[in-house]
């Protein structure tokens, strides 16, 4: 039985958590902006007065601790407790106590939702994806877990997953606007361009804020060079939404990239703002600092590049940009550097494709396979690694070879130890990037 609907946790029972409040508020989806389908941060709830009484958080967790010992079968007062962790913004123990009843029930269907829901929030997507796929396969007709799978997915290039996740949404829930959305988003970046408008299209259609959708369309008439059409949508999307760097960083393309640069200086306005919104994002430094760089502006660029550098997920890409500005800057010898480091750059890509060419040809080719898993934790292109290491699991995962360099590939992808409640901190893996 659900915890939603297991009468011992109906709402009026003293000496319990409403689990269906805390439940509501960890599985519903915020659609109001482009972070349409991003698992939101619960708010911390009121330990005196409010849901709890006059019983303090202490008291509180001590009587779900005790109601867990009490029922070690049963799974819903273990998700309770971790819930309520979670609530309360403890995440570390939150996390333990979800990963421990997934031990003990692994067929559980809510259990594995908010494992996977606690990663994808922040940004862990390779640990979130497992247990929300397992969940999905098991509740084919629970769309917010459809849709939280297929999110997992998509953030790790697993386009034909997140599809086929997507439309399971839409069959159990056939006016999903999130559905849709990240329809158009995965056919963005894996479909043509008509089969993202329509999926924008059926999003416009049902959305109560439109914002996203139109969005969206702005990056794809962007990516058509279609000017008038990009500025126009993206000015739709902007109003009520002023406070959206993302928003703000694409006017910064448009500006910069379509209009034969004679509105150069409206594009650097419109990147500063968005940093004024997301300072630390690397994407939006690098735009900036290539317009700078336009403009001949080339101390400042070099600012900008360095800062984009340090926080980019692939700094390879930047190293020539980085490298020009450094040389006009008048710093010779590091400008050389770095464009001799962007030549070894252009060699990981050369081989990398050369094996997957290779792998293309012969898709049993472990040896191909491995040499491509290394090729990319040499060069630390984690992101790449793990895709390639997903990609060959059929075939080679009861290889203690695979095995290894899956190993070597989780030590160097793992997170700091304890992760703030902030929400995501990976970008475009999601639905809110700015890619070009």
């Amino acid at each position: 039985m659900s915890p939603l609907s297991s009468p011992r946790f109906r709402p009026g029972v003293k000496t319990t958590l409403p689990v269906a409040l805390v439940l509501g508020l960890l599985i519903g989806f915020a659609y109001r902006t482009v972070r349409v389908l991003s698992p939101p941060v619960p708010p911390r709830l009121p330990v005196r007065g409010g849901y709890f009484g006059a019983q303090s958080a202490a008291e509180m967790r001590a009587r779900l601790v005790a109601k867990a010992e009490l029922s070690p079968d049963d799974p819903e007062p273990a998700l309770s407790l971790a819930l309520f962790d979670r609530q309360r913004g403890a995440l570390p123990e939150a996390e333990q106590e979800l990963r421990a009843a997934r031990e003990r029930f692994p067929n559980s269907v809510d259990v594995a939702h908010q494992l996977g829901a606690l990663y994808l929030n922040v940004g862990r997507n390779e640990e979130a994806a497992e247990p929300l796929v397992d969940a999905a396969r098991r509740a084919r007709g629970r769309a917010e877990i459809q849709v939280m799978a297929a999110l997992a997915c998509f953030r790790l290039g697993r386009y034909p997953e997140a599809e086929q996740y997507a439309r399971a949404t839409l069959r159990a829930k056939p006016e999903s606007s999130a559905a849709y959305l990240l329809l158009a988003r995965i056919y963005s970046s894996h479909g043509t361009a008509a089969q993202s408008q329509a999926a924008i299209q059926a999003y416009l259609s049902r959305a109560s804020d439109p914002a996203p959708g139109y969005y969206l369309l702005a990056r794809m008439y962007y990516r058509q060079g279609d000017a008038a059409r990009a500025e126009s949508s993206l000015q739709r999307a902007l109003q009520g939404h002023e406070a959206e760097a993302d928003y703000w960083a694409l006017l910064g393309h448009i500006y910069g990239d379509l209009n034969n640069g004679t509105r150069r200086n409206e594009a650097i306005l419109c990147y500063r703002k968005a940093l004024a919104i997301k300072p630390h994002d690397p994407e939006i430094h690098a735009a900036l600092g290539r317009a700078l760089m336009r403009s001949q502006e080339w101390e400042p660029a070099v600012q900008e590049l360095r800062i984009a550098m340090q926080n980019a997920s692939d700094p390879g890409p930047l190293l020539y940009s980085l490298g020009h500005s450094l040389l006009r800057a008048g710093h010779a010898e590091e400008g050389r550097t770095k464009l001799g480091e962007y030549q070894a750059y252009q060699e990981y890509h050369r081989i990398s494709a050369r094996l997957k060419g290779a792998i293309k040809a012969d898709p049993n080719d472990r040896q191909s396979r491995y040499a491509l898993i290394r090729l990319c934790l040499q060069y630390r292109q984690n992101a790449a690694a793990t895709a390639a290491l997903h990609e060959a699991a059929p075939r080679c995962s009861s290889d203690p070879t695979w095995q290894a360099l899956n190993a070597e590939a989780a030590a160097l992808s793992k997170p700091e130890p304890s992760v703030p409640n902030t929400g995501l901190t990976d970008r475009d893996t999601s639905l809110t990037g700015t890619a070009r």
